[in-house]
């Protein structure tokens, strides 16, 4: 799946009925072709655009994965953002 697909995971920052911690723990013991990849690389703050002063995330990318964490947003991610 992760292989043939690109995957975008993503959770509010301030959701408490799923964590984003939770989604770390579960995307870090999944096992797939670049999971070491995963576990190494670094995670990146994210803007909607590049000349923006606030930060709208964090990101994690490895090949055709990005895992996003979004400030300022609940269980419902597109209705706070």
């Amino acid at each position: 799946l992760f292989d043939n697909y690109k995957i975008l995971i993503y959770n509010g920052l301030l959701d408490i009925i799923c964590a984003q911690a939770l989604t770390l723990n579960w995307v870090a013991d999944l096992q797939w072709s670049h999971s070491s990849d995963y576990k190494t690389v670094t995670r990146q703050v994210w803007k909607v655009n590049s000349t923006d002063d606030q930060v709208a995330g964090y990101i994690k990318i490895v090949n055709n994965f990005i895992l996003a964490g979004i400030r300022n947003a609940g269980h419902l991610v597109p209705g706070d953002q």
